[in-house]
Formats: C-alpha cells, structure tokens, sequence
C-alpha cells in the first residue's frame, strides 16, 4: 500500500472520523473480468475483446488515490464519498476518437451498512470532454438480476446501488486522453452501520439495471469497439480498530469457520481461512461442489463449469439432488438443497441410495460463482460409462424452489443376473476425502434461437437514426424494446447489449460504415450464437 495519507472532514477530525490509508490496510479488492490468455478472447490482436482499461472505485480523488477507505471510530451517518476512476491506456493522440468513446458499469454496496445519496457524471474529468453524446447515471429504479447471470434477468428484484453509461459523442470523434488516470463518476454515500474490521464492499457489478431494461455491464467501448476491462478494482470501507482474537478459525465446531469474523485476527474470514479447510474425518455420504469435501465454499468464479461429487460408504446405486441457486450482489450462492421440484407435491430430496436398497442422507458444501445460469448437465467421470443401462435425468426450471435444477439417477435400469452397475464406494480416509465424480454442471444460458434483424431495435425492417436512440434508451430503461429479443439490440455482435451498439449503426447510417454481422437487413436467425443473449420472441417477418 502507500504512505500515510490522512483525509479528514472539516469540523470532524477532532472526534476521529479520519479516512486514514497506511501501509497495515487490508489491500485492494483487485478482480479480474477479462483473461488475455483465454483462447476464446482473441487475445493478443485486433480483435481482442479484452479492454486494458481498468476500472478503480477510490475515496482521495485529488491525491494519491486509494480503493481503500479505512477509519479509526464509527460515527454515525459518517459521509464516504467515492469517485470512480479510469486508467486510460488506449488511443492515438494524433488521431481523434481512436481511444474510449463510452463506457458502462454498474455499481452496488450492501445497504445494512450503506446508504446511498447522490450519483452524478458533472463535475468529472471525463465531463470535460463529453460533447453532447448520451449520458445517464442513475440510482432511481434500480433491480438487482437474481439467480441468473447477465444479460438474461427473467426474476428482477428491488435493489440498491446505481447504474452508468456514457457515450462521449455522437457525431464527432471524440475520445478520452489516452495515458491519464482519469475520473468518470462521482457518488456520495452515509455509513449507517460499522462494517468492522472485515469491512463493507463497493463494488462494480453487472446484475444491477432500470425498471424494463437489460442490466448494465461492465463495457469500455474504444474506436466503436465494445471491450471488457481486464481489472476492476472495488472499493473497501474498513474499521482499522486493533483486532482481538476471539478464538482459533481452524474447526468448526464451535462456529468459528461459520461466524463472519476473522477469530484468530489473521485477516481472513470463515472459509478463507486455511485453518477452516483441515480435515479431521471423511463424511460417510454427501454431495459437495468441487472434488475436496474439505472446501466449506468452493469459488468458481467466472469458470463455465463445475463438478459435483459424492461421497458413499458402501457402493451407490442411485441418487437424487436439488442445487438453488441464490444471487448476492455480482455473484451467485449455489446450495444443495430439498425445496426444489416439478411442484410442492414432488419434492426432489437429498438422497443417495445404496446397494442394499437404503436411503443415506448426504452432508454437503456450498460454491459461489460469476454465472448464475445453467444450460447442460452430463454425467461425470465415474458414472459416465453406465450410459447403456442407467437412467439419468435433470431438470433446469424446477417449477417450485428456484431457480436451480434438479437431478435424478439410477446406475442400473436391467441389471444383468448377478449385478450390474454401481457406483464404487469412497475410501473412508484421505486428505483430500476421496470422491466420486457424478455430474458436469455447465454454466451459461442458450439462446432460443428466433428471427430478428441485426440493429433493427422498432422492427420496422429498415436501419437508421431511429434504431440507434432506440438502442440507448433502451440499454439504459427509459423505453421498453417492443419485442423480447435482445440479439436484435446487439449491432456490433459482441454478445452484450450496451449503449456502444448504437455506434456501428450510426456509423453505417451516416459515415459509410461497414455493414452489421448477420442476420442484416434481413430476417434470420444468429449465425454466432455462443452467448448468453436470448431472442425469445420473433422480431422480424
């Protein structure tokens, strides 16, 4: 971290409500979104989807700027002002508009400790070269997306935080300065609670939206060009009180691995903590995410798949098991439990059966992870070769309990005489606990797959200005698109909706642009259909 900085509000020093930065704080909450280093993102090249723009949530705008805002005593209704900053790295000064031209992002916080104020993008850097493009930031309606990952949001609820997007200009080419540190947007908050020595988070997130529009995601556009920040950095309010051990965070016997505290003051909490991983005995049958029992929450992270495994004292010869899925914040808490099924009468419960015919009622472990939609589930390993005879069967959209799914197995549907197939007991020791690989979750939703014309946002089969101020006022809630079909939204095809799609169809309209992917002007259905956009309706003849 850096050197003391002290940042103190005029008439409030003396009580000791300092915002106090050293080199003791926790260190920032650094994320990754985008891996260069993932085939998929075409990355290095021109193509590469990966934008080096980092996003930074700060609390000392004209100094040294710092993601961590640490105090010394809890004052009541303490004010926190944070200013959202961007490091700029691309463009061409000698070349106008070639760096970023717009970008979007959403921002939430945990109102048990927070309360939001004000939002704003006047007063910026960034403001300083906005000329007469589009800009909205907002904290008025806004839904949080549960249980699903962006942009499918079919379950929206109440939330708090905010939503921003920027689009420089319009008309002209405009960019921001390329190698400065430069602010983008500025928002005042009161803590009504002390968040403690593990602190409150406010962070970037992409499940944040307005009433009737998509959720805001994370989006640099550069020379029209949507990219996704390799880094975002959230903001951390801390309490810099001297820790007190209350206990050892290494079993969780007594509650410690499932408190919410740091108990041995080593600056990691329950699950984070090494000491809550040591394994003393192996469950005797359970169903846990991930291969080692031993992990309380298992951090997929933005994976596009996971493992379940099991465990079983004696050979198994079916199973049956229910995963909700929960939304918090930018993530999603998945949990094995018996609430979910077809309807309240049929229940899918916590069952492993074994070879005598018994019901065995598993323990379990929680995930957490960046998607929060599921579109195939496959045999795992140890069961995948029982495919001639076995019975396998899931369910994706459980009618009560969800959202989630639900899975039903049987290894053997014509046991030869003698036995058939089994899945194999676990060694009752070992560190990690041995496991059985039983299903392949793949996260993610599939499109539907209608009709629609690419740019075309009124379906009125023509492409003009009107289709690129319905694109906007769309992404951002202020109208309603006509039809459920988010791909007709996507103009430059990059499997997000944002306020830079309108570019390329303004850019065809008045500046002799390329055309737009297909289907264009004309009616069809995605040729490039790997993301996560839904056409559930029609939207062309």
């Amino acid at each position: 971290m850096r050197n003391l900085i002290l940042v103190c509000v005029a008439g409030l020093a003396v009580s000791g409500f300092c915002a106090r930065v050293t080199a003791q704080d926790p260190p920032e909450k650094s994320r990754t979104l985008c891996d260069v280093k993932d085939p998929k993102n075409n990355c290095p090249g021109a193509k590469c989807v990966c934008a080096e723009e980092t996003l930074e949530i700060t609390f000392d705008r004209d100094g040294p700027t710092d993601s961590v805002f640490g105090f010394d005593k809890f004052t009541q209704d303490m004010p926190v002002d944070t200013t959202v900053v961007m490091d700029v790295k691309s463009g061409d000064p000698a070349t106008p508009g070639s760096g970023v031209q717009g970008w979007s992002y959403g921002v939430d916080h945990d109102d048990a400790f927070l309360t939001l104020v004000s939002v704003t993008f006047d007063g910026t850097d960034a403001a300083k070269v906005y000329s007469g493009g589009f800009k909205v930031a907002d904290m008025k309606n806004i839904q949080t997306c549960k249980g699903e990952a962006p942009p499918a949001c079919k379950d929206p609820q109440p939330g708090t935080g905010y939503i921003a997007a920027i689009i420089l200009a319009l008309t002209e080419a405009v960019s921001l300065p390329p190698a400065t540190r430069t602010s983008i947007g500025l928002a005042k908050y009161t803590m009504s609670k002390d968040p403690g020595t593990a602190g409150t988070l406010i962070e970037f997130s992409n499940r944040l939206k307005k009433t009737g529009s998509p959720p805001a995601d994370y989006n640099v556009t550069i020379n029209g060009v949507s990219k996704t920040p390799i880094t975002i950095i959230d903001g951390l309010v801390v309490s810099l009180a001297a820790c007190v051990p209350s206990g050892n965070e290494d079993l969780a016997t007594a509650g410690s691995c499932t408190d919410g505290k740091d108990n041995d003051c080593d600056g990691k909490i329950d699950a984070a903590d090494d000491g809550c991983k040591i394994v003393t005995a192996c469950d005797d049958y359970g169903f846990y995410f991930g291969k080692d029992p031993a992990v309380a929450t298992v951090a997929v992270g933005a994976a596009t798949e996971y493992v379940i495994s099991m465990r079983n004292k004696v050979a198994a010869l079916g199973f049956q098991l229910g995963v909700k899925a929960a939304a918090a914040g930018a993530t999603t808490n998945w949990s094995f439990e018996s609430t979910l099924g077809a309807d309240a009468n049929r229940l899918i419960e916590l069952i492993i059966t074994d070879d005598q015919g018994n019901s065995q009622t598993p323990k379990s472990n929680k995930a957490t992870s960046n998607i929060g939609t599921v579109s195939d589930i496959t045999r795992g390993a140890q069961i995948d070769g029982f495919k001639a005879r076995d019975f396998f069967a899931f369910d994706l959209v459980p009618g009560v309990g969800g959202p989630g799914f639900t899975v039903g197995y049987v290894a053997d549907t014509n046991p030869p005489a003698g036995g058939g197939n089994k899945i194999p007991l676990t060694a009752a020791t070992g560190t990690p606990c041995p496991t059985n690989e039983i299903l392949k979750v793949k996260l993610g939703g599939v499109a539907p797959g209608k009709k629609f014309s690419r740019g075309d946002a009124n379906n009125d089969s023509k492409i003009n200005v009107t289709d690129a101020v319905l694109i906007i006022q769309i992404t951002v809630g202020i109208l309603q698109q006509k039809v459920d079909c988010k791909d007709a939204l996507d103009a430059n095809d990059d499997g997000k909706v944002t306020v830079a799609d309108a570019i390329p169809v303004l850019a065809y309209v008045f500046q002799k642009g390329p055309n737009l992917p297909e289907p264009f002007k004309k009616c069809g259905t995605d040729p490039t259909d790997t993301d996560n956009l839904t056409c559930a309706q029609d939207a062309c003849q």
